[in-house]
């Protein structure tokens, strides 16, 4: 969200924090206690947030660190949440102990995210502008009439 308002400063320095704690856990535990700098919740469900930043930041400012983390989450997803059906949940990101279960916002946000950081030649890279992410991740595309509100085109507009 801080990118897509244009506070990118605050995005990286938000983003370097979070990396951080992956880093250390290989994943990202459902609650962390930033005063203790323990989890409080261990189970890492393989939430999206952290792969959409990293895309967004790449998308903003074209830094190549962003890939090297784009890589480093990629191989940590594959490294440890890999199972021989899917990709599990991480019952505990300290054992890395898998749950039986994949939630569905894997596939369709943190999958997605990862593969168009990667695919820079895609048409949603390439036009940006023209396209919104909403929430859950599902794609819209922004008709150039929508680029105007109803009370500037004249009449009331509904």
């Amino acid at each position: 969200l801080q990118v897509l308002v244009g506070d990118i400063n605050e995005a990286i320095c938000t983003h370097a924090l979070h990396y951080t704690i992956w880093r250390k856990y290989r994943s990202f535990p459902e609650r962390f206690d930033w005063r203790g700098k323990t989890p409080v919740v261990s189970f890492y469900p393989l939430r999206p947030e952290l792969v959409e930043s990293t895309y967004f930041l790449y998308q903003a400012t074209q830094n190549p660190f962003y890939l090297h983390v784009g890589s480093d989450l990629l191989k940590d997803l594959e490294q440890h949440a890999k199972s021989k059906c899917g990709y599990a949940t991480l019952h505990d990101v300290i054992s890395k102990e898998q749950e039986d279960r994949m939630e569905s916002f894997f596939l369709s946000e943190t999958c997605k995210y990862l593969y168009l950081l990667f695919d820079t030649n895609h048409t949603l890279n390439r036009h940006a502008s023209q396209y919104l992410f909403t929430t859950e991740g599902h794609i819209l595309r922004i008709h150039s009439n929508l680029h105007q509100k109803p009370w500037q085109k004249g009449g009331c507009g509904w």
